[in-house]
């Protein structure tokens, strides 16, 4: 789960915590800190896949997982950007999926992301940030849900940007803003695209009676990591 730029606090705790009482293991991402230490790196521009990669890894080792599984990416905000970047710069088969509340598509770093398998973008007007372009071949699914009364990103520029990304559904909130506040707006709807995601994978290497004897999906409440 990774946050927006409020950093790992408030909603994004408890939407954190929700996700695990479902019996999931979820790994928490601080986007200030990640911000923070991509920045301090060299080279021309950032492979953030490979640090998801190693996280998830890590996290999945640390509990016990018997036998891999690709991570689902969710994001608020600006982790709902990071989470499409990282479907696009990743190889196929490399996550699960992503799930995007409130996606804009730009980025407000100095350097840009590595332009690899499907992740295009081309840099703003004001120098200092980053437009992503829409992936035609992204090979994992994407679902954002974007709420109606979004005033940071209006609905319509994200309804036409998901319209160039191949498997991407936009679910439209009748009663959100960018804020998420109202649970009942919008958890149904995620809930849903969470399950199906997971289910699918899932249940294709595991069966729910021995996913429920790995302790990590119930004790992990708090973020394992924010990197």
């Amino acid at each position: 789960m990774i946050s927006g730029d409020g950093g790992w606090k408030f909603g994004v705790i408890d939407f954190a915590k929700h996700f695990a009482e479902r019996n999931s293991l979820v790994i928490g991402v601080d986007i200030l800190r990640y911000y923070d230490d991509l920045m301090k790196r060299d080279g021309e521009c950032l492979h953030i896949a490979t640090d998801f990669i190693a996280l998830a890894t890590e996290g999945e080792k640390r509990y016990g997982i018997p036998e891999f599984l690709e991570p689902l990416l969710m994001g608020y905000s600006s982790g709902a950007t990071m989470v499409y970047a990282l479907l696009c710069q990743s190889r196929p088969g490399t996550f699960q999926g992503g799930i995007s509340l409130g996606f804009c598509p730009d980025v407000e770093l100095p350097k840009p992301f590595c332009e690899s398998n499907g992740l295009k973008l081309h840099p703003m007007v004001n120098g200092k940030s980053f437009d992503l372009d829409p992936d035609s071949k992204l090979s994992e699914p994407w679902v954002v849900l974007h709420g109606k009364l979004d005033q940071v990103r209006n609905f319509k520029n994200t309804a036409d940007f998901i319209t160039g990304c191949s498997d991407a559904v936009l679910i439209p909130l009748e009663r959100v803003g960018h804020g998420f506040s109202r649970w009942p707006d919008f958890m149904p709807q995620w809930e849903q695209a969470f399950d199906k995601m997971t289910a699918q994978k899932i249940g294709s290497t595991h069966n729910d009676a021995a996913l429920e004897h790995h302790p990590g999906f119930r004790r992990s409440r708090q973020p394992l990591s924010t990197a």
